[in-house]
């Protein structure tokens, strides 16, 4: 199950990124993300991003973009301009954050730039 609630669904801005919030979750369920997160390397709370939990998190959250990008290539639609509401949903910048599960907007949005340019090359 992917669910979504009301206040992101008034923050999308097209289909595209409707999809890339979609496809995202439903690669976690795809790739069983959930056992992992729930293995003895993955610490919970405050620990959870930090050192080799965090490194893990962080390793799920690139699977679930990359393999999300793929299903949206695949159904048709632009990760690239989907991957464009990680700006707005506060994904900053600004350096790096310790206690971030996932990269930068930036780094997310060039990942589906290089994913989707290396489909067009094929």
């Amino acid at each position: 199950y992917v669910f979504l609630t009301t206040g992101l669904l008034s923050r999308l801005g097209n289909d595209d990124e409707l999809a890339f919030i979609i496809a995202h979750e439903m690669a976690h369920n795809i790739l069983h993300h959930a056992t992992i997160m729930r293995g003895g390397d993955v610490k919970h709370g405050i620990g959870r991003t930090l050192g080799r939990s965090g490194r893990i998190v962080r390793e799920t959250e690139r699977a679930a973009d990359a393999f999300g990008g793929e299903l949206m290539l695949d159904a048709g639609f632009d990760p690239v301009r989907g991957a464009a509401i990680l700006k707005r949903l506060g994904g900053g910048d600004l350096g790096v954050d310790l206690f971030a599960a996932h990269d930068s907007a930036g780094k997310r949005i060039a990942a589906m730039r290089t994913l989707a340019d290396a489909r067009h090359d094929q």
